[in-house]
């Protein structure tokens, strides 16, 4: 696939949340992580289902799938607390159907490698996953993904980041977007995880993918000059 055909297959990409900021940019995981690290390295987070905020390395969700045993989807929920404004937090969602993550490298294979690359740990596949920024193509949601992101979500408001391709630059949909046939967790197939789960788009050959991901997100000034121009917006849904 090239870029034309991808931006004719999918002129608007969509991401669902809830709570986004546009002037901290398109955030990943695990620049989430990093960002509300305290000065001995750590984050504040907890479960939708606990009451009280925990202390974990900052490494510690990135490499881990974000998933408390007997909490249900909604009491997986992941919530970091802001470093910079302790009334404010963060929302991870979860990796329910991934489980406690177990299934990586063992029921779902890690053999979905570049060449010449060795299988990842489970630990560095997390990592991949958690450096992307997710998207939908516009008219490929799922109307019961949307309400079980209500369900698990405070107050059950959510935002929607709308994107054009068009105003996104080729070297930008080339560098960032990747594409993948993984669409949840072993219940969904058990496709193979690897160091090319997500390719680029000129390494796609599958029509359409099930998943893509902006590779490391969108920074604060690149929101503010898609958003200027109208490439780029957010509303209550």
């Amino acid at each position: 696939m090239n870029v034309a055909e991808f931006r004719s297959w999918c002129p608007y990409l969509v991401h669902y949340a809830p709570q986004i900021d546009l002037t901290l940019g398109l955030l990943t995981a695990a620049q989430v992580l990093d960002r509300n690290a305290d000065e001995q390295g750590n984050v504040w987070a907890r479960f939708r289902s606990e009451n009280t905020f925990r202390r974990y390395p900052v490494h510690h969700w990135k490499t881990r799938s974000r998933f408390l045993r007997r909490a249900g989807e909604a009491g997986c929920c992941l919530i970091v607390r802001d470093a910079h404004d302790f009334t404010r937090i963060h929302i991870l969602g979860n990796n329910f159907p991934l489980g406690d993550g177990s299934c990586l490298g063992t029921t779902i294979q890690l053999t979905d490698n570049r060449q010449g690359d060795t299988p990842p740990t489970r630990e560095q596949w997390f990592r991949i996953l958690n450096d992307m920024f997710w998207v939908f193509p516009e008219d490929g949601v799922n109307s019961g993904f949307i309400e079980r992101l209500r369900v698990v979500t405070p107050g059950e408001v959510l935002y929607r980041v709308r994107l054009s391709t068009s105003a996104l630059h080729d070297a930008e949909l080339d560098g960032r977007v990747r594409l993948s046939s993984i669409n949840g967790g072993g219940s969904n197939g058990g496709f193979s995880r690897g160091t090319a789960t997500y390719k680029p788009i000129g390494e796609w050959s599958g029509w359409p993918p099930k998943e893509i991901g902006i590779l490391g997100g969108l920074p604060a000034d690149r929101c503010a000059s898609l958003q200027q121009r109208g490439g780029l917006s957010i509303e209550e849904v």
